[in-house]
């Protein structure tokens, strides 16, 4: 890991703070917010190479916030990672069709997350993409 930034969105305390704990101590910068609302003022002050997003938020929800990104030229790239609960098969799949590019469910495997984000900014990076 090389500084690069993520951005994770999470309103449940217990979840967002293990994310903070445990991204940071693989050397990302990590920010965090508890809402979808400030999240998205977080992506959009940080511009991250990554976002974890709750899918299921009390203000505006995951899929939400999806679109919204994907809509902006300036984030239409980057890749946005659900962290969720729903963790059936068709929950997946709605997750998938959506356009995250990952769909990770709680409890979060803390073991298989580092390859998991990783693998979501390697695809960037050989984008060409600049890394943040």
């Amino acid at each position: 890991m090389n500084g690069e930034t993520i951005v994770v969105i999470d309103d449940a305390p217990a979840n967002l703070d293990l994310l903070l704990v445990l991204l940071g101590s693989l050397g990302y910068r990590v920010i965090g917010a508890p809402n979808g609302i400030l999240g998205l003022q977080e992506v959009e002050r940080h511009r991250p190479a990554l976002l974890l997003v709750d899918v299921e938020l009390p203000d505006i929800d995951g899929y939400t916030i999806l679109r919204k990104l994907r809509a902006n030229a300036e984030f239409h790239s980057m890749p946005i990672i659900a962290v969720t609960a729903f963790a059936m098969p068709g929950d997946v799949a709605r997750g998938a069709a959506a356009g995250f590019d990952d769909y990770l469910t709680k409890p979060i495997n803390i073991e298989a997350l580092p390859k998991r984000l990783e693998r979501a900014l390697t695809a960037r990076r050989l984008l060409g993409l600049s890394n943040r």
